[in-house]
């Protein structure tokens, strides 16, 4: 349980931070808003997270979206673009696609 509730919340600020602004060159997705900084849409491997694998788990690129898959319980698995914002508002879409029979719920 305690990996699943830091699985999706590693999940959300990972997805929000992408999809909350944009700030490379020629980032094919969307528009951006004004006074949006940076988002993704992942269709483009190289718009700079993380692609991590290993034991524990995997962050990756994968069909048109990000993956972050965690192997090993109670194990953190995350990524990032590279970028450092100080006070942001952060959106996501998410979708949890697949893991333990175990329903989240918030706390």
């Amino acid at each position: 349980m305690k990996n699943s509730i830091h699985f999706i919340a590693i999940l959300a600020a990972l997805l929000a931070a992408s999809l909350a602004c944009s700030a490379f060159e020629g980032d094919d997705s969307e528009s951006a808003a004004p006074g949006v900084l940076f988002q993704d849409d992942f269709s483009d491997s190289s718009s700079g997270w993380d692609q991590a694998e290993g034991p524990e788990g995997t962050s990756n690129y994968e069909n048109g979206y990000y993956r972050i898959h965690v192997i090993t319980t109670d194990t953190d698995v995350w990524a990032n673009p590279s970028l450092d914002f100080t006070d942001v508002v952060v959106e996501v879409d998410a979708v949890k696609a697949g893991g333990c029979c175990q329903s989240w719920r918030p706390r």
